[in-house]
């Protein structure tokens, strides 16, 4: 089965794999009672997912910056960063963000109840203090100048996507 059909920018793709990841997790409540099935459907997804990156590699498009970025298939940071997101969301938490701003995680929102499965005992994932979220960056990149940057204003320059979108939620709550 082709999951990615009709997909063909990077963020597409993405937010192909952000639904099904959501609907066939195994450890989503809803697949419980058929756990060795759902496994092996996240197998077929999780490699359809890769191969269609990789078919994307050096697509160019306008950022929401206005500049063109062209995107850079790596294996071994998708493969990191779906690893995180997966287990990010199997941890169900409530009333918090899970986003992919550019290459990095960042897991916002009410933390503190999960602090210990998302810290140095569990996920190994790094607290921000000045943007007051967690963080997961790939192996050996390190941090572009823009430690005064909120992470809007990295979402708005990086791209943004979200998994568990708290701030939505959030929104929407106020302006009602």
């Amino acid at each position: 089965m082709n999951y990615f059909a009709g997909c063909t920018t990077p963020a597409e793709i993405k937010a192909r794999y952000r639904e099904l990841a959501l609907q066939w997790h195994p450890d989503r409540p809803h697949n419980h009672g058929q756990k060795s099935k759902a496994e092996e459907v996240m197998k077929a997804i999780n490699a359809a997912y890769h191969a269609a990156l990789k078919g994307a590699d050096g697509h160019t498009e306008a950022g929401t910056d206005g500049r063109e970025h062209t995107y850079r298939y790596n294996e071994a940071h998708e493969e990191a960063a779906a690893e995180i997101i997966s287990q990010l969301l199997a941890l169900q938490m409530e009333g918090v963000d899970i986003a992919l701003i550019g290459a990095w995680v960042w897991v916002s929102g009410n933390t503190r109840p999960y602090k210990d499965e998302l810290g140095k005992n569990g996920l190994k994932l790094n607290w921000h203090r000045q943007r007051e979220a967690w963080y997961w960056k790939p192996e050996g990149w390190y941090s572009r100048p823009n430690k005064n940057a909120d992470l809007e204003e990295l979402a708005s320059k990086y791209g943004a996507k979200h998994f568990n979108n708290y701030q939505r939620e959030r929104r929407q709550k106020l302006a009602a």
